[in-house]
């Protein structure tokens, strides 16, 4: 699924989510074009994977980052994904993460500007 975001009725960025198994999304390739950078646009489009991969069926999404996107690492820290070790064979200069069971609290689906966002684990 291509999720794009908009800001001033123009695109601003995009994000991927696919189903790796039936319980377990992937996040792909979280994009925010420079001009849109700063304003909350990735935010925004990890909410709406989020929420994605919910309807999607996942209970769990991974992602894998480049080390030197200290923004993106911090925004996903910040959205409670926590590094695991990889499930896939990535290059020394990534990393994988993952949240997992969001579910778990009350069965609903993260809300947009959650800051708790769910209960992921995997970098």
């Amino acid at each position: 699924m291509l999720l794009v975001a908009r800001h001033g009725g123009e695109p601003a960025g995009c994000a991927g989510v696919r189903l790796l198994d039936v319980r377990t999304a992937e996040l792909k390739q979280v994009f925010v074009r420079p001009g849109a950078r700063g304003l909350g646009v990735a935010s925004g489009l990890l909410a709406a994977a989020e929420a994605a991969a919910v309807r999607l069926g996942a209970e769990r999404i991974r992602l894998d980052t480049r080390l030197d996107l200290t923004e993106a690492l911090a925004l996903y820290r910040r959205r409670g994904y926590v590094e695991i070790a990889p499930t896939t064979r990535t290059a020394p200069t990534r990393r994988s993460s993952s949240r997992s069971d969001w579910r778990g609290r009350g069965g609903r689906e993260p809300a947009t500007g959650d800051q708790r966002g769910p209960a992921y684990g995997h970098w």
